[in-house]
């Protein structure tokens, strides 16, 4: 079976139809194009490839936690609430004095954020900061708690 035949049979007989699935990707780490088997078992894997490792679960898309103490529950953010989670953050900065990390802080953060899986080009998928600015900025936190 061939890879597109693979995933259009999970994608229309499992993965949509799961929670887990949030419309572009697996939010259990699954690849529907993998031979894999699903790792909440919803389907075979092929050939005896096995199952994929359960991944730490993360909260279904509407459930907005109130902090972000923790990777797993940390969801997947729409536009408008990156643009109020960026003014709170512009708000918290301002009213500190604007303070900007050291250049050994900054360093090092950025760092961190060059290393992390959630990072992708110049981005964070987890709450779409820049990541270079938002890196500077004293008054922010990572919200996968890799550096405060």
């Amino acid at each position: 079976m061939d890879h597109v035949n693979v995933y259009n049979q999970r994608l229309t007989e499992h993965c949509s139809k799961c929670d887990w699935w949030n419309n572009l990707r697996c939010r259990k780490g699954h690849l529907p194009t993998s031979p894999n088997g699903c790792p909440i078992r919803k389907f075979e894997p092929i050939g005896g490839a096995g199952y994929d490792d359960d991944r730490l679960p993360e909260l279904p898309a509407n459930d907005m936690p109130h902090c972000f103490c923790h990777a797993n529950e940390m969801p997947d953010l729409s536009w408008g609430q990156v643009l109020a989670m960026f003014a709170q953050s512009m708000v918290r900065w301002v009213s500190s004095g604007m303070p900007l990390a050291s250049d050994v802080s900054h360093a090092n953060r950025l760092r961190t954020c060059d290393a992390c899986p959630h990072r992708k080009n110049f981005w964070c998928q987890k709450c779409k900061c820049v990541c270079y600015l938002k890196t500077k900025v004293a008054t922010e936190f990572c919200p996968d708690n890799r550096w405060i």
